[in-house]
């Protein structure tokens, strides 16, 4: 049996660290595509009775060649991931909502370039029905080619002053 000890493994032309291996054994890729952005102050009584971007207006942070857009100002931004590689993207998205029980249900969906898979294909999508205050949780693994985009959209039924508290968070990375 062989043994092979390094502590770091660098790509072949440009030495971009790939892997680092501390003393303990600890592995860390800091060239491994990850992101996290949340939303920092509440959006407050708005209509989002149709599909609407959900409101981030700040990045966490975004490594390992990984785009994240945060476009609009306000009350009005939305964020758009770009993968930079081909690969299995593991997505998280968190959603508080104040006072979106005027309806019947509410709903966060995760759209692949700009649009769900097809208009009655519900795969990525998360249901709730609750009364004062609301927590959508979704978490799904999507195999996307390089540049796809995934942006995160929410709907509220029939409530047309609903609030998307702060603490709402979007995040992902590559996982193979």
């Amino acid at each position: 049996m062989s043994t092979l000890k390094v502590g770091t493994i660098q790509d072949h032309t440009n030495s971009i660290t790939a892997m680092t291996i501390d003393s303990a054994g600890r592995v860390t890729e800091p060239a491994k595509p990850c992101f996290a952005v949340k939303n920092n102050r509440a959006v407050v009584n708005a209509d989002y009775s149709s599909r609407t971007a959900v409101p981030f207006n700040e990045i966490e942070f975004q490594r390992g060649g990984t785009i994240v857009a945060i476009s609009g100002s306000g009350d009005t931004t939305s964020v758009v991931f770009t993968a930079p590689i081909t690969g299995i993207y593991q997505f998280n998205l968190v959603l508080n909502l104040h006072n979106a029980g005027g309806g019947t249900w509410n709903s966060t969906y995760l759209y692949i370039d700009g649009a769900t898979l097809a208009s009655n294909d519900l795969t990525y999508r998360n249901i709730h029905d609750a009364n004062t205050y609301h927590s959508l949780t979704s978490s799904f693994l999507i195999s996307l080619n390089a540049n796809q985009t995934v942006t995160p959209y929410f709907q509220t039924s029939g409530d047309t002053s609903a609030t998307v508290r702060n603490g709402s968070r979007f995040s992902g990375f590559l996982v193979a």
